[in-house]
């Protein structure tokens, strides 16, 4: 359900809260895009959720050269994005929030284009209609998706962009979803976002580690992880059910045929990890 509001007037702060775990690869591209936003009343705020690498090195040198730029920092262990963005949403001034990740490179009117259904007061949030890949050219990350559709007739469970009274009152994200934490205000209230047509480009998980940890972070967040496990038995036939489906249905790349039995197989057993963690965190 898409629920409307009052219309906003003027240009009000948007406070961009960019959450990373990882990404040094990718970081620096991201701040870049937002950087070079033609919408100017916009404030930068960076969190490093628990990064083992250099990503927070990066975000410090760009908060020396541009002042709008505000860096937070999360120890201890990894539980999803949810509560990094919460941190920066505690921080932040803007009357309009929009939640980031650290890989993701914006088309120069992203905030601009996003913005405009909650000025005129049609939705309380929005999204992107799709997201193109950036790193298409890599097997791993174009096994991931060749693109990424983020709504359904126009709608999306996910918000990219949603007024800041909207989200203290049907928010803050959970982080006991796990890998479903953005989807806190559908699953809570039943609001949906608004689609809009807006230049984005996502970098995939592009190696087999950043491919497993994903895939084990997925299974920990699986509300029934027997469902899983009951696969074992059966995974081969699973892995080559997935990989018939993947080349007939999403992308049929030739190079896929010999290598996406060895993704699937990876998923799966991803999962399976995942699952079991979860089992014995709740047994």
């Amino acid at each position: 359900m898409i629920q409307k509001s009052k219309p906003m007037k003027g240009s009000p702060l948007i406070s961009a809260i960019v959450v990373t775990h990882n990404q040094e690869k990718y970081v620096g591209k991201t701040i870049q895009s937002l950087i070079g936003q033609d919408y100017k009343n916009l404030e930068i705020i960076l969190v490093d959720n628990c990064s083992a690498d250099r990503s927070y090195e990066i975000m410090e040198e760009f908060k020396k050269k541009y002042p709008q730029i505000k860096i937070f920092k999360r120890t201890g262990f990894q539980k999803g994005p949810g509560i990094a963005w919460n941190l920066g949403a505690r921080h932040a001034k803007g009357k309009i929030f929009s939640f980031l990740a650290g890989d993701y490179i914006l088309g120069k009117s992203y905030m601009s284009d996003l913005v405009v259904p909650i000025l005129k007061g049609k939705t309380i949030g929005t999204i992107q209609f799709e997201e193109k890949i950036a790193n298409i050219n890599n097997l791993w990350a174009r096994a991931f998706c060749h693109k990424r559709v983020c709504t359904v007739n126009g709608k999306s469970p996910t918000f990219f962009m949603i007024r800041k009274d909207a989200f203290f009152r049907y928010g803050p994200f959970d982080p006991s979803l796990g890998y479903a934490d953005d989807h806190t205000i559908y699953k809570k209230h039943g609001l949906e976002s608004f689609g809009v047509k807006a230049d984005i480009w996502h970098h995939n998980r592009d190696t087999f580690m950043e491919t497993w940890n994903h895939d084990v972070w997925v299974g920990k967040s699986n509300p029934k992880p027997f469902s899983i496990i009951l696969i074992f038995p059966i995974f081969p036939l699973w892995a080559v059910y997935k990989t018939a489906g993947h080349l007939v249905k999403r992308d049929f790349y030739w190079k896929f045929i010999f290598f996406l039995p060895v993704f699937y197989t990876l998923k799966y057993f991803g999962y399976l990890k995942g699952a079991i963690i979860r089992l014995k965190g709740r047994y």
